[in-house]
């Protein structure tokens, strides 16, 4: 509901919903699919026989409601639990050795390895650099040096800091004049204190230059995101056209039905370059902006009140 036709006792929720099922009017949230796809389709209402819960997968052993942690290496999809996994299957959760053969087959063993002072193992015994120590750090979500801006009633996580300290004070909104940021890696350019985001390709020591001073051949360090085919690097365009448009496969590997989900979609107007938001009732997808709008045609990508007849958006 609207805030105007909102009932006694309702709050403000903004919660982002899963994927709602594929069943002409239905608006429960998807789960179901079939076994090899990952994308959810269909409530447990209007699943097709054969379709098992893709969102929560449990074990493959029969009989075991316990959640799949363990795969064959290279492979993307969970098969097993600890007690049931097979023989030469590695845990997804578990961090790799960062080591990767001219073959572009990565090591499987658990890393223990890395310069002296870091606090994240990179590499196993086998294939730890010169000058690695072994480190008994664990991963940490989040380092002893993050907290949150002082300045009263902000969330945001500090990285400004008097240059000199290690932990950050303020956020970037907040940062007394002269404040640096001490917890991002800075350019390695003399007298340059931006946050280095690009590096070589394949480099493992991180980011190095800003945008500014980056060398040929660089790539920023967000560039991590690969096609789900086995031993394949090139970045993924392609996925199902679902209403979450995530990136699975490149052009070369997309499967029978995948769309170029990076692809914007602009208003059909000629010229317009507007994301639509506007169509006709009862139409999921946008055609036109709301300048463009055909007479009797609705926002069709905002949520409404379930008043009926109000078309304000809920909150």
């Amino acid at each position: 509901f609207c805030r105007l036709h909102k009932l006694q006792g309702m709050v403000e929720k903004r919660k982002k919903r899963g994927v709602q099922c594929e069943h002409l009017g239905c608006g429960a949230e998807a789960c179901f699919n079939f076994g090899s796809e990952s994308l959810c389709r269909f409530c447990e209402r209007h699943k097709v026989e054969g379709m098992i819960n893709v969102k929560n997968r449990l074990c493959e052993h029969p009989g075991c409601s316990a959640k799949p942690l363990f795969k064959f290496p290279g492979e993307t999809r969970r098969w097993f639990c600890g007690e049931h996994k097979l023989k030469g299957m590695v845990s997804s959760r578990a961090k790799k050795c960062e080591f990767v053969a001219s073959g572009g087959v990565q090591c499987t063993k658990l890393p223990s390895f890395n310069f002296q002072g870091e606090t994240r193992a990179k590499f196993c015994s086998e294939h730890k650099l010169e000058g690695m120590v072994e480190s008994k750090l664990k991963d940490m979500v989040r380092s002893k040096n993050y907290k949150k801006c002082e300045q009263a009633e902000c969330s945001t996580t500090a990285s400004f800091a008097v240059e000199g300290e290690r932990r950050g004070r303020f956020c970037a909104q907040h940062k007394a004049e002269g404040m640096v940021n001490v917890v991002n890696k800075k350019c390695r350019q003399a007298g340059c204190t931006k946050v280095a985001v690009f590096k070589f390709e394949g480099d493992e020591g991180g980011s190095i230059f800003c945008r500014g001073h980056k060398l040929d051949g660089m790539v920023h360090l967000c560039r991590t995101l690969r096609c789900a085919r086995a031993g394949c690097d090139t970045n993924p365009s392609f996925g199902f056209d679902d209403g979450q448009r995530r990136r699975v496969f490149c052009k070369r590997h997309k499967l029978e039905g995948m769309v170029d989900v990076t692809a914007r979609k602009v208003c059909e107007h000629s010229g317009c370059k507007t994301t639509p938001f506007f169509n006709f009732e009862g139409e999921k997808k946008g055609r036109f902006c709301w300048k463009h709008k055909l007479e009797e045609m609705v926002d069709v990508k905002s949520k409404r009140c379930a008043h009926a007849g109000c078309s304000t958006q809920p909150l």
